[in-house]
């Protein structure tokens, strides 16, 4: 008898011995369609009623799921789409952040430009004033050489 499509299970030797007699042979007497060494049954009989009927639960065969039975078949495609677009949109963000960081270093490059340049400013501003002092200064020095002194 042969076994269930689950798994392989050599013949037994008994089996094998069968098949060779009733197949292989090559003899003058015509090979039996049915197996002659079982029992007849009759099909009017009805069973036993000591034997209690077993009934198996039915589970219906559920169709695989279209999407996922696509996606067994195209994961690799998928997977390569969702890192594809994971390096893109990473890459997006990487340049946006180096062109605002680009814009904030001019920003800070021109307040500090503006700040040198006002501490120039200021400088020579103070350089006019200490002159000037020193010029008042001078000035009042001299009218003070001219006054006589009493003492």
């Amino acid at each position: 008898m042969p076994s269930g499509r689950g798994s392989h299970q050599p013949n037994t030797s008994a089996e094998r011995q069968d098949y060779w007699e009733t197949r292989v042979k090559l003899d003058k007497r015509p090979t039996p369609t049915v197996d002659e060494r079982a029992p007849e049954i009759d099909s009017t009989e009805t069973p036993l009623p000591s034997e209690p009927e077993t009934t198996r639960r039915y589970q219906p065969i559920r169709r695989p799921r279209r999407r996922f039975h696509w996606l067994r078949e195209h994961w690799i495609k998928v997977l390569g789409a969702t890192v594809g677009a994971g390096v893109v949109s990473l890459g997006g963000w990487a340049l946006h952040e180096l062109y605002s960081l680009n814009r904030e270093i001019g920003e800070i490059r021109a307040q500090v430009d503006g700040a040198t340049k006002q501490q120039e400013q200021l400088r020579m501003d103070f350089q006019r004033f200490e002159e000037q002092m020193q010029r008042e200064i001078d000035r009042m020095n001299d009218r003070l050489d001219r006054v006589p002194r009493t003492r």
